[in-house]
């Protein structure tokens, strides 16, 4: 999944590695308390940045592919 990312120092171009929550959320059309909770509950993988966390897009994918059942 590619998730529109609104910084608008990148360019459009720009390879995404990792999402923060708000921008998963975002994509995804949910509010961010559940896409934090799925984070805490194991659901949805998020990676430690110092104190920020980040969701890989291949995370993402997994996630919504749990959620659909493929």
């Amino acid at each position: 999944m590619t998730i529109p990312v609104t910084d608008d120092a990148a360019p459009a171009d720009a390879l995404v590695l990792a999402y923060t929550p708000d921008e998963v959320a975002h994509g995804i059309r949910v509010p961010v308390r559940q896409v934090d909770d799925a984070i805490r509950r194991g659901e949805l993988k998020a990676i430690r940045v110092g104190r920020h966390r980040r969701i890989t897009p291949a995370a993402v994918d997994e996630y919504l592919a749990r959620l659909t059942g493929r």
